[in-house]
């Protein structure tokens, strides 16, 4: 099982194991999610599909048709995940206690796990949202939205649907992406969120990326707002030249 007592070498080597049996059921559901996603009439459209593994982990399977602009590329969104549960250490409000996920898209993945030794293959990331960093963004993003009765499973779908940067998970823009720089206060990987927030990232190992907190809007510096609003202007470009959906 996943467990918050993990270093980040098992966390990575947990979620490696699983690349192969989570693309194959993808795969396997592909036909039928094209048939649904092709009737959808509201967005975002989201399925959902639960495993098990043999080692007690439900997974989460997501796949998320964002928009009728998407619908019309034959395209969609995937993405899947498993929680752990860290308990609190001294009081009942820790911070840094609760649901923790542990997330990546196992396309990619597979893609990078069969041709790692191919220079022209970006690294794809397993990604590490600590439950301080759920924490955060409960605090300030869903709170004021009126949403704290969220579990975890629907404040994972919120976050997924604000990010503006997908390429943490699959680096297919290289030195070429702005979010590599550490220039205005930012992190290389670091998530811009819809509504102006930071999803705050650091690079841990050769694949993993650990997601340590969120900043809202109002909590950026000038130059921090600056940077995330040109990042948005920057992904419109790359979204009007076809590079992203």
């Amino acid at each position: 099982m996943v467990l918050p007592n993990m270093n980040d070498d098992e966390k990575v080597y947990e979620a490696v194991r699983m690349v192969h049996i989570l693309y194959n059921e993808f795969q396997k559901r592909s036909f039928a999610v094209t048939e649904k996603f092709r009737n959808a009439t509201k967005y975002p459209y989201i399925l959902r599909y639960n495993m098990q593994d043999d080692r007690r982990n439900v997974w989460r399977l997501l796949c998320i048709l964002p928009s009728k602009a998407v619908k019309k590329k034959h395209r969609y969104l995937t993405m899947c995940y498993t929680t752990y549960y860290k308990p609190p250490k001294r009081k009942e409000n820790d911070i840094n206690s609760g649901y923790g996920v542990l997330m990546y898209d196992p396309f990619p993945m597979e893609n990078y796990i069969q041709h790692h030794e191919d220079p022209n293959v970006k690294m794809a990331a397993v990604m590490d949202i600590v439950p301080h960093a759920i924490n955060r963004f409960t605090q300030r993003c869903l709170k004021p939205e009126g949403k704290t009765g969220y579990d975890i499973h629907k404040k994972v779908e919120s976050m997924l649907l604000r990010w503006r940067h997908f390429d943490v998970l699959a680096d297919m823009y290289g030195d070429k992406s702005s979010i590599k720089h550490k220039d205005d206060g930012l992190l290389p990987y670091d998530i811009m969120m819809s509504e102006g927030g930071i999803l705050r990232g650091q690079l841990i190992n050769n694949m993993l990326v650990r997601m340590f907190t969120y900043v809202s809007k109002d909590d950026l510096y000038e130059n921090q707002q600056e940077r995330h609003d040109e990042m948005l202007r920057e992904r419109a470009e790359w979204k009007a030249k076809g590079l992203i959906i």
